[in-house]
């Protein structure tokens, strides 16, 4: 159990398992052993639906690939997981999201017209909208120059400042100071 403000780097070479134990964490993945609790709830306990709901209700994932969808816009695919929830948004947390990543003016862009790190504050957006208790974030930087690596990193810690509790996985030793 992570409390609020915990910022965790979840680190290791390629291949040792981090992204297979965010998937664990964020129950995408089922374990075979252990336990993985949010707050009281074992995600072991819960059904397809629950997991989906708890997974919507209280978590962000970025994923390490973005999973952009690239017929939507950039302002599409921060709001899918509110669509999907059949949720509004909410209009003044967007917005806050939206100029805390920086991409005010390239909400109608398609993931095709955005740089690297463009995209990845993208996926970060899409994460934050439904407000998570818990943003996991699989290898954020991974794809990303230093300089756009690090400018992700301060993100997350300021998203940390905010409240969230932030899991982050990462290979390079370098990310965490």
């Amino acid at each position: 159990d992570f409390p609020a403000h915990e910022f965790t780097a979840i680190m290791g070479p390629s291949g040792s398992g981090k992204s297979t134990l965010m998937q664990c964490v964020a129950g995408l993945d089922r374990l075979t052993s252990g336990e993985v609790f949010i707050g009281d709830t074992s995600l072991g306990t819960l059904d397809k639906t629950a997991l989906t709901l708890l997974r919507r209700d209280r978590l962000g994932f970025i994923f390490q690939q973005y999973n952009l969808i690239p017929t939507l816009s950039a302002g599409e695919n921060i709001l899918l997981p509110r669509t999907l929830a059949d949720r509004e948004p909410d209009r003044s947390w967007f917005e806050t999201i939206v100029s805390t990543v920086g991409l005010g003016d390239r909400l109608d862009s398609r993931p095709n017209q955005l740089s690297g790190g463009q995209r990845q504050r993208v996926a970060i957006a899409r994460a934050l909208v439904g407000q998570p208790a818990i943003l996991l974030a699989d290898e954020p930087t991974g794809n990303l120059d230093p300089v756009t690596a690090q400018e992700i990193i301060d993100l997350l810690f300021r998203i940390n400042d905010g409240g969230t509790c932030v899991i982050f996985s990462t290979h390079d030793h370098g990310i965490v100071k």
